[in-house]
């Protein structure tokens, strides 16, 4: 949240400067951004399986949510920087039906931030497309839960304490993403523009640490995001004809 307040500072800032006249007309914009994200889950749910994690991810993707803010560079017609976040977060339970096991949870998250390079070309007054792709850093999260069925009730008054049985371990990884990707555009008003781009994830995996204390070797290098990934602008500001 902190580096995106950051991002839209500095675009304002340079608005600032153009209304000062060093710069030409340029296009300053940003807003939210919904997606889907297909990562490469098979190796991770084998794994789960040896674990004897009955539930699994699933291989159709994840919903993504973010937002970010760009800027059409001035002097460069066709050229636009700017800079996201976004990421998604899955979690699976499995209880069983023996009222005396224990509920098993696994959590799957992977969020970054990015800064984009595009180039674009108009095919209409309304309509564009782009090239370009974003390079990015973020974390790779992977948790595993196991409570005591009697742990769901509140239970302080009777003596509850943090041994009592329940245990997660978390798994967390530095990543290095690259994402190239094309986009089509759309001036829906004349200060609302949508978004949709299409790309495929490349991503760099630093030391596993678990619980972000103890280095974990022999993870599986095929855990990892690597996969198709399409995303939905809805931007609002001020766009140069």
């Amino acid at each position: 949240m902190k580096k995106l307040i950051l991002i839209v500072f500095a675009l304002f800032f340079v608005s600032g400067i153009s209304s000062a006249q060093f710069f030409n007309k340029f296009s300053l914009f940003g807003g939210p951004m919904i997606g889907w994200q297909v990562p490469q889950v098979s190796d991770l749910n084998a794994e789960l399986k040896k674990l004897y994690f009955p539930t699994e991810f699933p291989k159709s993707g994840f919903l993504t949510l973010g937002g970010g803010g760009y800027i059409d560079i001035p002097g460069v017609n066709g050229l636009r920087v700017g800079g996201f976040g976004t990421g998604f977060t899955d979690d699976e339970t499995y209880e069983s039906i023996n009222p005396e096991a224990d509920i098993l949870a696994a959590k799957f998250s992977f969020r970054y931030a990015a800064i984009s390079v595009e180039y674009g070309r108009r095919l209409s007054k309304k309509f564009e497309y782009t090239l370009g792709g974003n390079i990015g850093i973020g974390k790779t999260s992977i948790g595993l839960s196991r409570f005591r069925t009697s742990s769901s009730g509140w239970g302080f008054e009777n003596g509850y304490t943090l041994s009592s049985g329940n245990s997660t371990n978390t798994f967390t990884s530095t990543t290095y993403t690259f994402n190239p990707q094309v986009g089509l555009g759309l001036n829906v008003t004349k200060f609302m523009y949508l978004k949709l781009n299409a790309g495929y994830m490349f991503t760099i995996r630093g030391d596993w640490k678990l619980n972000d204390v103890l280095t974990v070797t022999n993870v599986p290098t095929s855990i990892k995001a690597d996969g198709f990934n399409f995303s939905l602008g809805i931007n609002f500001g001020l766009f140069a004809d």
